[in-house]
C-alpha cells in the first residue's frame, strides 16, 4: 500500500540532520515523504515531528484515525547522539518497537551502561525538578508537586536534596522553583552518588538512576521507568531491570540506523501502526 507521510520541519539547525536522515530512511523503504513547515498542517497517514508541542496536529491525526511519530532526544548515553522514535505520544506514553532479540541490541550498543546492582543506603532522597512548561509536564502544577513531595519526604524523616533541571540554572533556582532546604547545582552523577532513592514526576534522570542502581519513585506514566518504578514515596521497589533495559534499546536510534532504514524496519512492528504500515 502507498503510505502518505508528512515530515514536519522544526526549522531548527539541530533538528534538521535528524529530519534529513528520517526522510532518507523512509526513502530506503520506497516511501517518499512530503516535507512541510510545522505551521502548515494537514492530515496524513503518518505525521512525523520533532517534540510533542503541536496539539492541533495530534488531535487532527487522532480524529481521523491516523498516527503521528514523535522524534526527541534519546534516553541513554549521549542524548544528542541518539533520537527516540515513538508513535502517538511522548516518552512513556508513546508506543515503541518491541524488543525481540533477547537483548542483543542492548549488549551490542549499550553494554558500557551495564546496570549496577541495587544500592542500599544513602544520605538523602534526591528530588528531581523538570523545566516548568515543558511538554512532559503540561497541565501539571509541577512546582506545587515538588514542594508537596519534599514536605512528605521530610515528614517521614528523609533529608531531601532538590536537583533543579540544568536548563533552568541561568536564573537562581529559587526564582524558578521556590525555596528548598537543600538545592544542588552539582552534576547528576554526584547527586546520584549520595542518594538512597530518586523521586521524579517523569524526568529522564530516572533512567540514569535505574542504571546506577537507585530505586525510583515516578509519579507519571510518561516516565521511561514507569513499569519498574514505585509510584509514591512509600513504594520503594528494586525489581529485575533486564526486560526494561532490552526494551529501552529499541527506543532510541542513531543517525546511521535511521538513514539506512533499519530504524523504520523496526518501527513497522509497532502494534499502534499496524493499520497503516505494511
Amino acid at each position: 500500500m502507498s503510505l502518505d507521510v508528512v515530515v514536519y520541519r522544526a526549522g531548527r539547525e539541530w533538528t534538521m540532520p535528524w529530519e534529513d536522515v528520517f526522510i532518507a530512511g523512509l526513502r530506503a523503504h520506497g516511501i517518499e515523504a512530503e516535507q512541510r513547515p510545522q505551521a502548515e498542517r494537514r492530515v496524513s497517514d503518518l505525521a512525523v515531528i520533532w517534540a510533542h508541542r503541536q496539539r492541533p496536529l495530534f488531535e487532527a491525526q487522532r480524529a481521523a484515525g491516523k498516527h503521528y511519530l514523535v522524534m526527541e532526544r534519546g534516553y541513554i548515553g549521549d542524548r544528542q547522539a541518539w533520537t527516540s522514535l515513538g508513535f502517538d505520544g511522548l516518552n512513556g506514553r508513546a508506543k515503541f518497537p518491541p524488543a525481540t532479540d533477547g537483548g542483543a541490541r542492548w549488549d551490542r550498543l549499550f553494554a558500557q551502561y551495564m546496570m549496577k546492582g541495587w544500592r542500599m543506603g544513602g544520605e538523602y532522597a534526591l528530588l528531581c525538578g523538570q523545566v516548568p512548561g515543558d511538554a512532559s509536564i503540561r497541565d501539571h502544577d509541577h512546582i506545587a508537586w515538588l514542594h508537596q513531595q519534599a514536605a512528605a519526604l521530610e515528614a517521614r524523616g528523609w533529608l531531601v536534596r532538590f536537583r533543579p533541571h540544568p536548563l533552568t540554572l541561568s536564573a537562581p533556582p529559587e526564582t524558578v522553583y521556590g525555596p528548598f532546604r537543600d538545592i544542588s547545582v552539582r552534576s547528576l552523577s554526584e547527586d546520584l552518588g549520595g542518594a538512597e532513592f530518586v523521586v521524579t514526576y517523569s524526568s529522564n534522570a530516572s533512567v540514569d538512576a535505574m542504571l546506577a542502581g537507585l530505586p525510583v519513585v515516578a509519579a507519571d506514566p510518561g516516565s521511561m521507568v514507569w513499569d519498574i518504578a514505585g509510584h509514591d514515596i512509600d513504594d520503594i521497589r528494586r525489581p529485575d531491570r533486564t526486560e526494561w533495559a532490552h526494551a529501552m534499546a529499541f527506543r532510541q536510534w542513531n543517525e546511521a540506523e535511521i538513514a539506512s532504514g533499519e530504524a523504520w524496519e523496526n518501527l513497522k512492528a509497532c502494534i499502534c501502526a499496524l493499520t497503516i504500515i505494511t
